[in-house]
C-alpha cells in the first residue's frame, strides 16, 4: 500500500498486520498509561577526551540519525502511520520531545513508568554514562535497535555537521513493512491459504495453550511495575557452554530451550503435561533480500516467531539436536510468501473478535523466549578509539502474567535476562528460573557454569 496526502505536507499509511499486532499489544493495558512490550535498550558507553560535551554530540547524532531513519518520526493515527515532511524546525522540534538528558534517575526508575508513547525516545545519563533507547515494537525490533545504536555512536564520533543537513521529501527512507520486505503477494492463493492455515492453526495449538507457572493474584489482579531479573556467565564458563555446544553440534539457543522447557515440566501448576511449547521470536532480516537485510533498514519490525515443541519424555540429547535442526530450517520461501495472510488473519482476529467483558477466565502465564544471538554481529561496540560500549541490556515492559527470557552474547559473555511483571511474581520466581538454567546445563553437558 502506497502513502497517501493527508493535509499539505502529511501523509499516511496503513500498517502491515504484523504491526498491527504489536501495536494492538502495545496499548492493551491503556488504562494504565503504560506500553506493554515497549521495548528498551540500555548501554553504558565510555566517551572519549575527544567529545568535549556527550550530550551535544548525542543529540547532534540523534538528529542526523533522524535524517538517515526518518521513520524515527513515524506517529499513529489508529492503525494508520502518519508522517509529516521535515524541516529543520520541525525535526528541531522532534529533538526537544524526544531526546533527554536525565540528571537523576536511573535507567531502570524510567524503564518501570514506560508510558504509551507517539515517538521513541533517547536518553542520556550523565552521572552513569549510559543511553537508553525507549522505542515501540510496531516501529522495530531487537536486532534493529541494535543496529540503530551502532549506526548513533558512529555518527557520535563523525560529529556531523546538523547545519549543513538539506531536510526535503524523504518518504522514499522509510522501510516497507515485513510483508512488503519479504516480497509477500497482495493477491493470496491456495497454497498461501494452506501455509497460512497450517501457522496459525499451529501457533492456536502450541502456543497459546503453553503451560503456565502459578501467578500471584487472581485474573481480575491488575498489573503493576515492569520488573527485570538477569545472570551474566563469567567469560571462562561463557566459553566453555559455548565450547561443549560446537562439540555435540547443537546451538546454544537449542540448548536454553531445552533447559527452559525441563524447568517448565518441575514448575508448572498444569497437571500432567507432557509438551512444552512457547512463542519463540526468530529474525527475519538474514531471510530478506537486498536491500532490506542491511542495516539501512534498521528501522523496521522485521521479526516473526515460531513455536517449537518438546516432548517431556524426550532426553536433554533429543531436544537439542532436534531443536537445532529446527532452529536451522523452520524458514522457507512458502513461509515468506504467506506471511501478509498469516498478519492478515491474526490481526483480524485480535481487532475485530468481541471483546468478552471481565479478564480472561485463563491468562497465559508461560515463559517466551527470544534469542538475539551475538550483539557485537550488530552493535559492533568500539568507534575509532573514541567510543565504547561496555555494557549492553535489552528488554520488554512487560504488564501480564508472562514472562520473557532473552538470551544474548556480547563481548564473549552469555547473558540470561527475564521481563515480568512484579504485580504476578515476586522475584525469586524468574530468578529461580534463571539460577536453574545453569544448573541443568551444568548436569546435561558436563561444564562448569559460575556467574557474575
Amino acid at each position: 500500500m502506497a502513502w497517501t496526502a493527508d493535509t499539505p505536507g502529511t501523509f499516511r499509511k496503513e500498517l502491515g498486520g504484523l504491526e498491527k499486532i504489536y501495536r494492538f499489544m502495545s496499548t492493551a493495558f491503556k488504562h494504565t498509561g503504560q506500553e506493554h512490550w515497549g521495548l528498551y535498550t540500555v548501554c553504558a558507553v565510555d566517551f572519549g577526551p575527544i567529545l568535549h560535551s556527550p550530550a551535544k554530540a548525542l543529540r547532534d547524532a540523534w538528529k542526523a540519525l533522524r535524517f538517515e531513519f526518518p521513520a524515527l518520526a513515524l506517529t499513529l493515527d489508529g492503525y494508520d502511520a502518519v508522517y509529516t515532511l521535515p524541516t529543520a524546525d520541525i525535526v528541531e522540534e522532534w529533538a526537544q520531545k524526544t531526546f533527554i538528558v536525565e540528571q537523576n534517575q536511573q535507567p531502570d526508575e524510567i524503564i518501570v513508568d514506560y508510558p504509551l508513547r507517539d515517538l521513541p525516545a533517547l536518553y542520556y545519563l550523565p552521572a552513569t554514562s549510559e543511553v537508553l533507547f525507549l522505542a515501540s515494537h510496531w516501529r522495530v525490533d531487537a536486532a534493529g535497535c541494535c543496529l540503530l545504536l551502532d549506526r548513533l555512536f558512529a555518527l557520535v564520533v563523525q560529529q556531523p555537521d546538523i547545519a549543513s543537513l538539506q531536510w526535503g521529501p524523504d518518504l522514499h527512507k522509510i522501510s516497507p513493512s515485513l510483508e512488503d520486505a519479504a516480497g509477500s503477494p497482495e493477491a493470496t492463493s491456495p497454497e498461501i491459504e494452506d501455509m497460512a492455515q497450517r501457522v496459525t492453526s499451529n501457533f492456536e495449538q502450541k502456543a497459546i495453550r503453553s503451560i503456565g507457572l502459578s501467578y500471584k493474584g487472581d485474573r481480575t489482579t491488575p498489573p503493576a511495575r515492569p520488573a527485570n531479573r538477569s545472570i551474566v556467565l563469567t567469560p571462562e564458563s561463557s566459553e566453555a557452554l559455548i565450547k561443549a555446544c560446537k562439540e555435540r553440534q547443537i546451538s546454544v539457543s537449542a540448548v536454553i530451550y531445552a533447559a527452559l522447557a525441563e524447568i517448565m515440566f518441575a514448575l508448572t501448576s498444569i497437571d500432567g503435561a507432557t509438551e512444552y511449547s512457547t512463542i519463540m521470536a526468530v529474525n527475519m532480516r538474514p531471510y530478506l533480500k537486498a536491500p532490506f537485510n542491511s542495516p539501512a533498514h534498521s528501522v523496521r519490525t522485521y521479526v516473526s516467531s515460531i513455536t517449537p515443541a518438546v516432548r517431556r519424555d524426550s532426553t536433554f540429547r533429543e531436544r537439542t539436536v532436534t531443536l537445532t535442526q529446527y532452529f536451522k530450517t523452520w524458514h522457507t520461501n512458502e513461509f515468506s510468501q504467506a506471511l501478509r495472510e498469516i498478519y492478515k488473519r491474526s490481526s483480524r482476529a485480535l481487532l475485530t473478535a468481541p471483546r468478552p467483558p471481565g479478564p480472561p477466565p485463563n491468562p497465559p502465564s508461560g515463559i517466551t523466549l527470544s534469542s538475539l544471538g551475538v550483539i557485537d554481529h550488530f552493535l559492533t561496540g568500539e568507534y575509532d578509539g573514541a567510543v565504547s560500549v561496555k555494557r549492553f541490556r535489552f528488554g520488554v515492559s512487560m504488564l501480564n502474567r508472562q514472562m520473557l527470557l532473552y538470551l544474548w552474547t556480547f563481548r564473549g559473555q552469555v547473558h540470561l535476562s527475564i521481563n515480568y511483571n512484579d504485580a504476578y511474581y515476586d522475584a525469586s520466581t524468574p530468578q529461580e528460573v534463571l539460577d536453574r538454567i545453569p544448573a541443568t546445563l551444568e548436569t546435561e553437558l558436563g561444564v562448569r557454569l559460575e556467574t557474575l
